[in-house]
């Protein structure tokens, strides 16, 4: 960036470089920037997100629970799922995701046995699971 402010200030500039100037500006803006505030803005909004609920293991999948209701995840409704040092992620789809922060658990047991169903029954993590056609 500094060979293009020197160049830029010498009349030297040409149009593809203030292009790629302004790319970068723009990525950086958006990335850093745009994403986190429309992330922060839309969890606001959606005040589902905000409330407590449970989690319980079943055999026919993962039951979730809050004050409004209950809904049942079954495990064949589970593509993937990745674990992070934080959190679980389990997908749906690749815009439907449940995040389930580590802090949930009350024990490295339970955590540990979350761990142990979803790789029984969704296979291991950070892959796709291949399923046969309905």
């Amino acid at each position: 960036l500094a060979w293009v402010a020197q160049r830029l200030f010498h009349g030297q500039v040409r149009w593809n470089e203030v292009v790629m100037v302004l790319a970068l500006g723009w990525t950086a803006v958006w990335y850093w920037l745009y994403i986190p505030w429309q992330v922060n803005k839309l969890f606001r909004q959606q005040r589902s997100l905000q409330e407590p609920y449970t989690v319980s293991l079943e055999q026919e999948g993962l039951r979730f629970r809050t004050s409004n209701g209950e809904a049942l995840l079954p495990w064949k409704y589970l593509l993937r799922w990745r674990e992070s040092r934080s959190i679980f992620c389990l997908y749906q789809s690749d815009a439907l995701v449940h995040v389930l922060p580590k802090r949930f658990f009350d024990s490295l047991f339970s955590e540990e046995a979350f761990r142990n169903a979803l790789l029984q029954n969704a296979g291991p993590s950070n892959k796709a699971v291949t399923r046969s056609k309905p």
